[in-house]
């Protein structure tokens, strides 16, 4: 979910891969219920063939697993920055707005969350979604207040929760807006995050 996802599929990747891979975008651009098996498949030059044989749930099997990708990715991205030279609890948060910052211009505001964008369309006929997005979210909150336990917020999960709410809602402004501004805009609220570490 935290933002900087290629613009490609990627030849690296196995064919199974490049499926959740194009999935994943597909529910940052649309969401759900207008993603596309047509379009995914098309996205991630693999063979129409392929589907039936990697995902015999059909559509909510390939959603459900872009979204534990999306989850998986945004934690290591928390990590990343963990092992980055000298984290702070502020420069995390700063780290990802910058990220979604850059993202979002990259791919010119059509691409935003892919669990805001289930939260906000859960699907036609993929029931199983809404635990799938769950588990995503509580994948990258898990991630994040991990984080901030090790830089030494005591508080970590409930802080965890105030760096993602404020990040969401920042992403979908910055989607409708066409600007990062209500990204950039939040940069102030790193002080309080180290400060958190200091109580």
């Amino acid at each position: 979910m935290s933002g900087e996802h290629s613009t490609s599929a990627g030849p690296q990747r196995t064919p199974r891969e490049r499926v959740v891979y194009a999935a994943a975008q597909q529910l940052r651009s649309v969401g759900p219920t207008a993603a596309s098996l047509r379009a995914i498949v098309r996205d991630a030059h693999a063979p129409w063939g392929s589907l039936r044989h990697y995902f015999p749930g059909g559509k909510q099997q390939i959603l459900s697993e872009a979204l534990a990708w999306s989850g998986e990715y945004a934690a290591a991205d928390v990590a990343a920055y963990l092992g980055s030279a000298d984290p702070t609890p502020g420069g995390l948060f700063v780290h990802l707005l910058e990220v979604w910052a850059r993202d979002l211009e990259r791919c010119d505001f059509e691409r935003g969350c892919p669990v805001a964008a289930t939260t906000l369309d859960p699907g036609d006929g993929t029931t199983g979604l809404g635990e799938a997005n769950r588990a995503a979210l509580e994948r990258w909150l898990a991630a994040i207040g991990g984080a901030l336990s090790t830089l030494g917020v005591r508080d970590a999960g409930p802080e965890a929760r105030r760096m993602l709410s404020l990040l969401e809602g920042a992403i979908i402004v910055s989607r409708v807006q066409g600007s990062t501004a209500a990204l950039s805009e939040l940069r102030g609220f790193a002080a309080h995050f180290d400060a958190a570490a200091q109580r």
